[in-house]
């Protein structure tokens, strides 16, 4: 190896050990750069997309890298996806409420078909999650029934301590029914325009409610002999 030679790979060496902060610099100024010309830059990139063969080309390379990547490209937008809806929880509602009544009837097709394939997995899955969030889904079936105004969600609480409970007496004749197996009851029934609030509910056994029904207490043969104290 000559001198000259060596004198090549010495400096070949003191580039790569400087690399990294070299790089650093370098990426600094590409950034000022690029901020400072930001027009000039998109001018050139329109001129270049307008070239049929750049955009072949582009089409081409593009196709490729997806599906090389699918499965890493998926799981980001996925995740640009979760973390926009945090940060944008009123503009994801407005624009999936504009999305949805736009292709409302593209929507309820594709479900349907879907459902009609995976029923027995989505059935498993929606009582799966109704037994981990049972609340949650009683709220969410009284607001499709009833509008806003007649539901106080401090009911939810009320109905998760009656549930807690080891026993409780049946506000309608007394006999001591396991909290978990309590049934839950309007003693003016929601399709009578009770409202749901604890002040309207009561722990019932299963033949109580079922008697009763929707009538008004007093069109039904049986009175309350024992208040739920709570």
């Amino acid at each position: 190896m000559t001198e000259e030679q060596k004198e090549r790979k010495r400096a070949r060496r003191k580039i790569r050990e400087a690399a990294p902060e070299w790089r650093e610099k370098h990426r600094a100024y590409e950034r000022a750069y690029y901020a400072s010309h930001l027009d000039k830059f998109r001018a050139h990139d329109k001129k270049r997309r307008k070239s049929s063969k750049r955009s072949e080309y582009m089409k081409k390379y593009l196709k490729e890298y997806g599906v090389k990547n699918r499965e890493r490209l998926r799981i980001q937008a996925e995740e640009w996806k979760k973390e926009w809806i945090k940060n944008n929880p009123e503009a994801f509602k407005e624009s999936y409420k504009s999305y949805y009544q736009k292709n409302r009837k593209w929507i309820r097709e594709k479900f349907q078909i879907t459902y009609q394939t995976s029923k027995d997995r989505l059935n498993a899955r929606l009582r799966e999650r109704k037994k981990l969030q049972p609340g949650k889904f009683r709220l969410y079936n009284l607001k499709r029934k009833l509008p806003p105004e007649r539901i106080d969600p401090s009911a939810s609480a009320f109905m998760d301590r009656i549930r807690a409970m080891k026993w409780v007496p049946c506000y309608w004749c007394g006999k001591p029914v396991r909290g978990k197996d309590a049934h839950i009851d309007h003693v003016i029934a929601l399709a009578k325009g009770g409202n749901h609030c604890s002040s309207n509910i009561c722990a019932s056994c299963e033949t109580c409610n079922f008697s009763k029904g929707a009538k008004y207490p007093s069109d039904w043969d049986k009175h309350p002999q024992m208040a739920l104290n709570l």
